[in-house]
Parts: C-alpha cells; sequence; structure tokens
C-alpha cells in the first residue's frame, strides 16, 4: 500500500507540475485482496505502474525548453501564433538574433524568423515594425506600373507630334521606379525569412535605388539637352560609369555589413548629386532664366532637398535615436526615409513632364 501510495504521489506531483495531461486510462485499478475477505484494496499492477513511471518519464522529457534555435530565436515561446491568428507574436529586439538587430533604437514589434516567404508575405496584413516600410513603396510601385499603361494614351492626346523615343524615355522612368520601389518592398517583406534571404534582398534593394537614380538620371537629361546630341550622350556615359561603380561596391562582399553602411549611402548620394553637374552645364549653356523654364531645373532642386533630408533623416535615426521605443511602429527614420524617396520621384516626375511640356510647346534649341 506505502509502495502504490508512493507512485501514486509521484505521478501526481508530475501532473501538478505541467509535465504532461494524463488520461485517466492510466489511473490504477481495483484488485481484491488475497489478505482477508471482503477487503480490497487499490493496486496498479505491475503493468500499470511500469506504465505510470514511463509516462511521468515521457512527460518530463517532452517538457518545452526553451533553447536557442541557431535563427535566436526560443523554442516553444518565440514561434507561437496569436491566438487571434492574425500573425505571429510579434518580439523584441533583444529576441532577434544579432544579424536582425540593426536598429538598436526600434526595441518592439519585430516579426519571428519565418524561415517561409508565405509567412513573411502573410505579414503585409498585420502591423508590425515593417509595415509601413513594406506599404510606403508597394503602393507606390503598383502607382509607376499603372502609369506605363496611361503614357501612351495621354502622349497621344496631349503631344500628338511626339516622338516615339520621347514616350519611351517617360516609360523608361516608370520602369525604374517600379523596380526600385518593388524591391525595397520585397527586401522589407523577405528580411525576416533568413540571413542568407536578408541579405540577397538588401543586395537587390541597393541595385534597385541604383535602377531609379540611372532613370532620372537618363530622363532628366533627355529633356534638358534634347537638342545636344553630344553632350547627351557624354552625361549618359557619365552617369552610367558612376552607377556601374555602385552596383559593384553593392555586390562586392566586402562592402557588406553595417560597417559599411554610411560608404555605401555616400556612394548613392554622390552619384544622385551629380546631377548637380548638367544643371549647372545647362545654365552656362542657355542662361539661368532659360534653363529654369526648359529644363525642369527647379524641380530637380526640390528633388535634391527631399532626398538630402531623407539621407539625414536614415543616417542620424531620427527621431527613434531621440525617443527610443517610442517610434518602433509608427514614425521611425526608415519610414519617413522612404516617403521621402516617393516624394522625390513624384517631384521628377512632374520636373520631366514641365521640361518636355515647355520643349514640345515652344520648340527653342539655342545651339553653342
Amino acid at each position: 500500500m506505502d509502495q502504490v501510495s508512493s507512485i501514486s504521489t509521484a505521478a501526481n506531483h508530475a501532473s501538478g507540475a505541467g509535465a504532461a495531461t494524463y488520461n485517466h486510462d492510466w489511473a490504477p485499478s481495483k484488485v481484491s485482496s488475497q489478505s482477508g475477505p471482503g477487503i480490497e484494496k487499490t493496486s496498479p499492477g505491475p503493468r500499470k505502474r511500469r506504465s505510470t513511471l514511463i509516462h511521468v518519464k515521457m512527460s518530463q522529457d517532452l517538457q518545452p525548453r526553451k533553447t536557442a534555435t541557431p535563427e535566436g530565436l526560443e523554442a516553444g515561446d518565440s514561434k507561437k501564433e496569436t491566438e487571434q491568428g492574425k500573425g505571429w507574436r510579434l518580439l523584441t529586439l533583444s529576441e532577434m538574433p544579432e544579424w536582425h538587430q540593426d536598429n538598436s533604437y526600434l526595441i518592439r514589434g519585430y516579426r519571428p524568423i519565418s524561415q517561409s516567404i508565405r509567412r513573411s508575405v502573410y505579414s503585409w496584413f498585420y502591423m508590425h515594425n515593417e509595415t509601413l516600410n513594406i506599404h510606403t513603396h508597394l503602393i507606390p510601385s503598383v502607382f509607376f506600373i499603372l502609369a506605363q499603361f496611361g503614357i501612351s494614351t495621354y502622349f497621344a492626346q496631349r503631344y500628338p507630334l511626339a516622338q516615339r523615343g520621347d514616350q519611351l524615355i517617360f516609360s523608361l522612368f516608370f520602369a525604374s521606379a517600379a523596380i526600385c520601389l518593388g524591391l525595397s518592398a520585397a527586401y522589407h517583406t523577405l528580411m525576416n525569412h533568413s540571413h542568407v534571404v536578408s541579405e540577397a534582398m538588401l543586395r537587390l534593394d541597393f541595385v534597385g535605388i541604383m535602377v531609379l537614380i540611372l532613370g532620372k538620371f537618363v530622363s532628366g537629361i533627355y529633356v534638358g539637352f534634347k537638342c545636344e546630341p553630344f553632350w547627351r550622350k557624354f552625361y549618359w556615359g557619365m552617369i552610367m560609369s558612376l552607377g556601374s561603380m555602385s552596383i559593384t561596391i553593392i555586390l562586392n562582399p566586402k562592402y557588406q555589413g553595417r560597417k559599411y553602411r554610411t560608404f555605401r549611402l555616400c556612394s548613392f548620394v554622390g552619384t544622385a548629386m551629380s546631377g548637380f553637374v548638367p544643371i549647372i552645364h545647362g545654365v552656362l549653356l542657355y542662361g539661368l532664366a532659360q534653363s529654369w523654364k526648359q529644363s525642369g531645373m527647379k524641380f530637380y532642386l526640390l528633388e535634391g532637398v527631399f532626398l538630402a533630408l531623407g539621407a539625414v533623416f536614415y543616417s542620424m535615426r531620427i527621431p527613434e535615436s531621440v525617443k527610443p521605443g517610442r517610434f518602433d511602429i509608427v514614425g521611425a527614420s526608415h519610414q519617413i526615409f522612404h516617403v521621402l524617396v516617393v516624394v522625390a520621384a513624384c517631384v521628377h516626375l512632374w520636373g520631366i513632364l514641365d521640361a518636355y511640356d515647355y520643349g514640345y510647346q515652344n520648340l527653342t534649341c539655342r545651339m553653342i
């Protein structure tokens, strides 16, 4: 009786500790005692005793343990889905693997490492600290794709004498903007997939930025130097050379990681700011008043202001560096940077449309 009680007590103690949920079939059975008539006592029997001990041992072995996984997550904890089924439990910065800890001022709202494209894409539909980074570029990229279908109608109605190359330049700009913004949205969507995928998508994101810079430069030179084929080709060659250097930096493993973050940013900003060289040349060639009207210069200057402002927010991590944890979901520097990039792209579109319209209506071309 004492032996049976001790076994039962041990089993109950393990069950009370949360080791496992026991089935009532494992309970000890009543058997008749041979020590006296009419007296019954409980005895688990040899098979029941062995079964109980085995289940107690298994229940202890199967307890979920919070051990670090290769991705830096805690098994049985970090990968639990929310009860509402709206997505995976959001994590804090300290719960993320080191390679994912890019901004120490953003404390909460991180998606778990998904190891799944489907799960990463599903994060479009709930709030986390990458939601606005995704949608601030995903939605505009769709706009620029749709603009491709409307450019032919627009040119046919407004510029019936336009050459095919004129329309092609605008299509090129729309394509470059859609590629840049689309790759950016894809990177921010899949950056929680795995370290390898995150690094690959980051490089594609940088390539997309360079594609947009090239698209802006080519279109701006086309409308600004419409009657200067030599200078048009010269500046196209210049931007292609600078763009190739920047892409080399992007793809070279030596220049990856947070250590070269500022260096990569400077290469991009430097390539973008090289657009002021043909602007200055245009002023010398045509005069300030004429360049102001025919090249879209005022729009490019405004575009440069937006890009420079975005670079300041991006590099200095404003405002989250001032109030860590306050802007985890909404208002972080990268989100502001994204919005300013889109605004700058729209200003550039406005500029080349204005410059092309002036040239088409006035047909002026001053030669040196």
